[in-house]
């Protein structure tokens, strides 16, 4: 396995390819890891052999600085992985899609096949977002994206948006999806956390907590301009963010200056602490910037809500807002417009409309999303061609 983002529970982020080794290994196979970093929390796991190669890497990073830090990775996988020549599958994780090039060199070098999962669409991503603008770089990287699907033996979209894409333009047809997954195991519906709601301050109010990266791609100025108008209007509904990232400080001065009040940002959470807030929060938000490259992703923190039976809020189109209009789970507002926001939420501070919707919200989750479900899936494609 090359992923470069590879984190157990204990650490910060999504544990997407933790969750696939562990089901490797159950099945009796051997997974080594390779990833960044310089060491892994948690105690080891059985059958899962990681080899960290002390490439540093952070939500907080610049645009040219991850780069560095994918092209670090590189040079350090493409020399680790040769010493594992007696592979009988890679399993390659983007992004960064530059890991592709370690899938392509181990099918060409050693006639390993490699399978590789793409979770968020590079360069089309950064190009939407304006941080790519170089006509030839473009080019490059738009090359390098079809020649790595088109070398891949199997492609896993984690989106149906996803698979679309890769099938136009790289004219693929082995192509599976496997969308993010719910830990039905892990989180689950239940009651509010007293002890937490009076730590925040929370009792008797509307908690719409916001969980994942402060990065430029999710748009959290949105949030804020939706928590200044609520609170204009003497709403109780307060707002919790959690995490880390690039515009974490940009986002803390801000709410300070608009003197917001029913904000609240709580910084790096572990897994057990971001269950915690799951048992206070009424309104699990998921918020991004109004680029069409961001309505194809597979948002694990999505999975995460459904899991915990927590209605569902969103600013964006695309599948995820087709899928939470379609089962009743949630509201999806207008990124242009904070109003809109405001008004989909007023019908949620009746009670028994959020528990309906919460129940939807975990029933969506253990049909389609659960984890045990998708593992299976994905493990008896991966034998069923590579027995």
């Amino acid at each position: 396995m090359i992923h470069q983002h590879y984190r157990t529970p204990a650490m910060s982020g999504a544990i997407r390819s933790w969750y696939i080794a562990k089901a490797m290994a159950a099945r009796g196979h051997h997974v080594v890891v390779l990833t960044g970093g310089t060491s892994l929390q948690g105690p080891p796991d059985p059958g899962i052999e990681v080899h960290c190669l002390d490439v540093p890497y952070g939500n907080h990073f610049s645009f040219w600085r991850r780069i560095q830090s994918f092209t670090g990775f590189l040079w350090k996988a493409l020399r680790t992985a040769a010493k594992h020549r007696d592979a009988q599958l890679a399993y390659v994780i983007s992004t960064p899609l530059t890991t592709g090039l370690v899938g392509m060199y181990l099918k060409r070098r050693f006639g390993i096949p490699f399978y590789f999962e793409v979770g968020d669409l590079w360069p089309e991503a950064p190009i939407q977002l304006g941080f790519i603008r170089n006509k030839w770089i473009k080019h490059l990287l738009y090359t390098l994206e079809r020649t790595v699907y088109r070398n891949a033996a199997i492609v896993v979209a984690l989106s149906p948006a996803i698979a679309q894409y890769v099938a136009q333009h790289a004219n693929r047809k082995n192509i599976i999806t496997i969308p993010n997954m719910s830990d039905c195991a892990f989180y689950m519906p239940g009651p509010r956390d007293a002890a937490l709601e009076a730590h925040y301050g929370l009792k008797d109010r509307l908690v719409v907590s916001y969980i994942g990266a402060l990065g430029y791609a999710n748009g959290l100025e949105y949030l804020l301009q939706c928590a200044q108008l609520a609170q204009a209007q003497n709403l109780e509904i307060e707002f919790l963010i959690c995490g880390e990232g690039a515009m974490e400080r940009e986002l803390r001065d801000s709410a300070k200056k608009q003197g917001l009040v029913n904000i609240h940002f709580t910084g790096f959470l572990n897994r057990d602490e971001v269950a915690g807030i799951m048992r206070i929060t009424d309104i699990h938000f998921i918020c991004y910037r109004p680029h069409p490259v961001l309505e194809t992703g597979s948002p694990n923190k999505l999975f995460d809500g459904l899991a915990a039976g927590k209605v569902i809020g969103l600013n964006f189109g695309g599948w995820i807002k087709d899928l939470v209009t379609q089962h009743a789970c949630g509201f999806a507002a207008n990124p242009a417009d904070p109003n809109s926001f405001i008004a989909a939420i007023q019908p949620f501070l009746d009670p028994t409309l959020r528990q309906q919707a919460g129940k939807n919200a975990r029933a969506l989750a253990e049909k389609e999303f659960d984890r045990e479900i998708l593992m299976a899936r994905l493990l008896d494609a991966i034998e069923t061609t590579h027995p």
